[in-house]
């Protein structure tokens, strides 16, 4: 049975800057693709929570493939709950 997801607002937020920094400096094409390699990922860890790196603490990495960003997320007995979307350059990456 697939689990719940839940965006938090700064993974929306993040979601949000990623969709508008491809659309701005490649193509709306681009972006779409970005948006639908996230929202992918994101499904299928409905299904597979585990199949993905542990993280800091409680949580858990989804590293995409195509794009070079990690979804960071935290897995309960019925929820999915999807922190951030981080660019893997990020210093949160770099500790």
């Amino acid at each position: 049975m697939p689990k719940r997801l839940e965006w938090s607002i700064r993974a929306e937020r993040d979601r949000e800057l990623i969709v508008t920094y491809y659309a701005e400096t490649a193509s709306p094409h681009v972006a779409e693709m970005a948006q639908e390699a996230i929202f992918s990922a994101v499904e299928k860890l409905a299904t597979r929570p585990v199949l993905h790196r542990p993280g800091r603490p409680g949580t858990r990495e989804c590293v995409l493939r195509r794009f070079p960003y990690t979804i960071v997320y935290r897995a309960s007995s019925n929820i999915i709950h999807i922190v951030r979307v981080l660019h893997q350059a990020r210093e949160y990456f770099n500790r």
